[in-house]
């Protein structure tokens, strides 16, 4: 009766019936409560539903069941990884391995939880340990494939990838990773065939479906060359990245102070520095910009999902009130004009970014944040217009916002909730 419930509990969890499978693993452990192998697949159950809490009881009620049994870290590992808590997660893996260092499986989730962390590298030894006991273990192939594209070897990703896809044409997740490799390598629209045959394949297939917005987005020329910078920085750590970006800041910041201490340089800084400043834009928009052009495609309109198109809309709607502002002040002598169209340019930033958040603090934060600019945008301009002294101040105030903007959506939008 026992082996019968929890293999039919296996059967229902493969088939993704997850409500199910946990009605009979509760069936099975109300009659056998120290089955390990009952409480390690109940947690994988409940992790499938978000019922995380719970699942993270089950996994560690194994543990301690079997605390010499690899599986049950295994299953803590994935209950973790759904928690954000990667280096958690990462330990647990380990624990496995050392509990059976020989099965790919394990360490394949090890590399799982190591490319969650951005470490490509160790993510790709991981990888390949795991290939080395079964050259033809799917997730460890799958791994290697998307730790290659994060490390640039775009041509080594495809090469790996076109193995996989000969001895299986209708993995999903390899026509996804095909599609990936080809849009690092600047070609969207042979991408944009494997991303659609994936879809195909899985049409719930979350990884496949960004990709075809972005290949979408690429058929552009200038989304095209912004891609490829999106995709550079996205194979960096943050540390690299932030780098990057201060030491952007300081260098006009250098060239700046330069062209004022010598204006016969300014015919020469000031190219470069509209330069700068027009790629810090195109950094900050493109993405809701291109998105909001996209809607204009028929399938570009159900290939965003619901927070892409959210972002589009606010910044559809910053953009018509910032031309609304200019018309108004050029064309009527509106003398508000100016103030509303650059509120519009400073809520249109912190407006996109929350949808860009990871649901939770950073999500919440970035919220506050922007209702905070607005209510001082909006008092700034009503003060404005009242000829009030406080007026000044806020929109001194409101501008110390729109400089912090991205500094904050830098911070935010990589941020994970634990959960």
């Amino acid at each position: 009766m026992e082996v019968s419930n929890l293999a039919r509990a296996q059967l229902l969890y493969q088939q993704s019936r997850f409500d199910l499978a946990e009605q009979e693993l509760r069936r099975l452990l109300g009659e056998t409560p120290h089955d390990p192998g009952a409480h390690a697949l109940l947690s994988m159950c409940l992790a499938q539903q978000q019922k995380l809490d719970a699942a993270q009881q089950e996994a560690e009620q194994a543990i301690v069941i079997a605390p010499d049994w690899a599986y049950p870290h295994y299953c803590r590992s994935i209950v973790l990884e759904h928690r954000n808590r990667f280096t958690e997660a990462e330990a647990a893996a380990r624990e496995a391995l050392v509990l059976e260092p020989l099965d790919p499986d394990y360490h394949a989730r090890l590399a799982g939880t190591l490319f969650q962390q951005g470490k490509w590298q160790a993510c790709l030894d991981a990888c390949l340990e795991g290939l080395a006991h079964d050259a033809e273990h799917r997730q460890s192939g799958h791994l290697r494939t998307m730790a290659l594209t994060k490390l640039g070897r775009q041509s080594e990703a495809v090469a790996t990838v076109n193995e996989a896809l000969g001895r299986a044409p209708h993995d999903a997740l390899a026509h996804a990773n095909k599609g990936w490799a080809l849009l690092h390598q600047s070609q969207p629209r042979e991408a944009l065939v494997h991303f659609r045959e994936a879809l195909r394949i899985d049409p719930t297939l979350e990884y496949a479906q960004q990709g075809i917005v972005e290949s979408l987005k690429a058929r552009n020329p200038l989304y095209r060359w912004m891609l490829v910078y999106f995709l550079w920085m996205a194979r960096l750590s943050d540390g690299a990245r932030w780098g990057i970006i201060l030491g952007g800041y300081l260098i006009m910041r250098v060239l700046r102070g330069a062209g004022r201490a010598n204006p016969d340089l300014l015919p020469w800084i000031t190219p470069i520095l509209v330069l700068y400043f027009v790629f810090v834009l195109l950094t900050w928009f493109a993405y809701p910009l291109f998105n909001l052009l996209l809607r204009f495609n028929k399938f570009g309109w159900y290939a965003l999902n619901r927070d892409q198109r959210s972002a589009s809309n606010w910044f559809g709607a910053c953009l018509a009130i910032f031309v609304g502002g200019l018309v108004a002040e050029l064309a009527f002598r509106f003398p508000l004009g100016i103030l509303v169209a650059g509120f519009a340019v400073g809520m249109a930033l912190p407006l996109v970014t929350i949808f860009s958040c990871d649901v939770g603090w950073p999500r919440q934060m970035m919220t506050l944040f922007t209702a905070a600019m607005a209510l001082v945008g909006i008092a700034a301009i009503a003060g404005t217009a009242m000829q009030l002294a406080i007026a000044e101040t806020l929109i001194m105030l409101f501008l110390f916002g729109f400089i912090a903007t991205p500094w904050l959506a830098n911070y935010l939008v990589t941020a994970r909730a634990k959960r």
